[in-house]
């Protein structure tokens, strides 16, 4: 948890912070200032996520212990943490396209993604926890 909270932190500051900037921009009509905010946002998030994904596989035998991993819990936590790390640019961008999509006023757009996402995660965790 402390890990994919990291994760939410990181991209939520490229999605408030560029959302910010975007509206602002939006107000003095500049559109090329806006589609260059969405863009450094969209792509600045993708490499820190590689960057951070590719420090926590890294780093994954200590942090997993300083998280709190025992050795009879290691193997499993190590089984879900490789996956949190190889994930961890699409789990960062997610945090960032409801919040440009809002400042751009999409709202109805971002709340659509939202509901569609929450539903994917209810269909697929039980085939995925109990079948899978």
């Amino acid at each position: 948890m402390p890990l994919f909270t990291m994760l939410m932190a990181v991209g939520n500051i490229f999605g408030q912070g560029g959302s910010s900037l975007i509206s602002r921009l939006l107000g003095q009509k500049d559109q090329a200032g806006v589609r260059h905010a969405s863009a450094f946002c969209f792509y600045t998030t993708i490499f820190l996520g590689i960057l951070i994904g590719a420090a926590m596989l890294l780093l994954r035998v200590p942090l997993l212990y300083v998280l709190g991993a025992s050795e009879e819990t290691f193997s499993h936590a190590s089984s879900y943490y490789t996956y949190l790390a190889i994930g961890a640019p699409a789990i960062m961008l997610s945090f960032i396209h409801s919040n440009l999509l809002r400042s751009e006023g999409l709202s109805k757009e971002s709340m659509a993604g939202t509901i569609l996402g929450a539903v994917v995660n209810i269909v697929l965790d039980p085939i995925f926890i109990s079948v899978l």
